[in-house]
């Protein structure tokens, strides 16, 4: 054999083993790959497995509910998006078990899972952060808007916050303030119908101050709208000013990011002229209708007399209305008679002291389809008393919803 044949047959066996090796590999990375994908199959199985056991217990992905409701992923479990001009940030903490949407809370305690990496909440938790009505279709989260009907704030805990609720400090409790901070921590609190006083500012706009004389310039001299919004407001009683106002456009801002909020008007019509009371329900009908026209069914005006209810009716008819009756001489039986006669008067309000509601006429006003509300109260024990009274709800300063759910527990046993 030549020397050119021995390299010839050393070329070949080279080949040979050469393509054995390649074989070899390729088999080599067919099974690692194969393997690979069906351990891959098999924790998309199991995961999908998992997610759908989750779902069935009523926790949905955070990110796909957050996506299918509008919102975009900034970062992580930090999701935006832009209502009607307003900007809403809903953020996840899930280490510390908190959900942040603007400046309001939501604890999440309790109703948190993870799976694979993805972050699960209670079905109930997320529909009341985002107000609305989520429901698995087709595999897909189908997020439904949240349409309240009349009179339906009257079926939330019997409290409504007066001047939006008490700021709780450790010095003092900071009462009429229709401040920015006292409805953002009595939401947190878990209220949802919030009273605010409304006076005209001197430019004609509408600013939720009780009064002029000791929350402005305490003179009684109306500030303008740009100096109410760069004003600091006082507490009562009277402290340094460090509360932030507030105009009607604010207060439908915050309407726009918690869909579950209800505003309760105390625009003091008997102090004011015809003209005033009749603009401050324009600019809020003006207001309301530049962002979303569904926030006036969440206003609910207080009227003072019958003439200020036909007043109304020209400018929009609001579903629920509350006849306060403090400033009228009406008698009981004049105001229920009024109040049975429209379909969107069903709560009455009176002050604790006033005598024309015993419980004689609070009876008659439940058979016909009316509520008593009392104002103001700020303990437990003028809560059970009006309760044993027949009084259906209370305007508070310092009580909270779980104390009226405590009552209520309580009274059942």
């Amino acid at each position: 054999m030549t020397s050119q044949d021995m390299k010839k047959q050393v070329r070949n066996r080279i080949i040979y083993i050469t393509i054995i090796i390649v074989i070899f590999i390729c088999i080599l990375i067919g099974f690692v790959l194969y393997s690979k994908y069906i351990h891959n199959k098999y924790i998309q199985n199991r995961t999908e497995s998992q997610k759908n056991e989750l779902i069935k217990d009523d926790f949905y992905p955070v990110k796909d509910v957050m996506l299918s409701d509008g919102y975009k992923e900034e970062e992580p479990y930090v999701f935006e998006k832009n209502v009607s001009g307003k900007d809403i940030s809903v953020s996840f903490d899930f280490k510390e078990k908190l959900c942040s949407k603007n400046q309001y809370e939501f604890p999440l305690d309790d109703v948190v899972r993870e799976n694979d990496s993805v972050f699960y909440v209670k079905r109930d938790k997320l529909e009341s952060i985002l107000n609305c009505k989520l429901e698995y279709r087709k595999g897909t989260v189908a997020v439904d808007s949240v349409n309240y009907e009349a009179h339906e704030w009257t079926e939330f805990p019997a409290l409504i916050a007066h001047a939006g609720g008490t700021i709780r400090e450790k010095e003092y409790n900071s009462y009429y303030t229709n401040s920015l901070e006292a409805l953002v921590t009595n939401y947190n609190l878990g209220h949802r119908v919030f009273e605010f006083d409304f006076y005209l500012t001197s430019d004609q706009k509408l600013a939720a101050v009780h009064d002029w004389v000791q929350f402005g310039y305490q003179d009684g001299t109306a500030l303008s709208s740009e100096e109410w919004k760069n004003f600091k407001t006082y507490g009562s009683p009277v402290t340094e000013g460090r509360y932030t106002t507030m105009l009607v456009e604010d207060i439908l801002d915050e309407m726009m990011v918690n869909k579950d909020i209800f505003i309760v008007t105390d625009t003091k019509a008997f102090e004011i002229t015809d003209e005033e009371t009749r603009l401050q329900f324009q600019l809020i009908y003006d207001e309301a209708m530049k962002r979303d026209p569904e926030l006036l069914n969440r206003f609910i005006p207080q009227i003072y007399n019958e003439e200020m209810y036909e007043m109304l009716a020209s400018i929009y008819h609001f579903p629920s209305i509350i006849y306060t009756i403090y400033a009228t001489t009406a008698s009981a039986e004049q105001i229920m008679n009024f109040s049975v006669q429209h379909d969107n008067i069903k709560v009455i309000t009176a002050p604790v002291s006033d005598l024309r509601f015993g419980e004689e006429e609070i009876d008659t006003l439940h058979s016909s389809g009316l509520l008593l509300y009392n104002h103001t109260i700020h303990t437990y024990a003028e809560l059970s008393a009006g309760r044993a009274k027949g009084v259906d709800g209370f305007y508070t300063g310092l009580l909270l919803p779980r104390d009226i759910n405590l009552y209520e527990q309580l009274e059942g046993e």
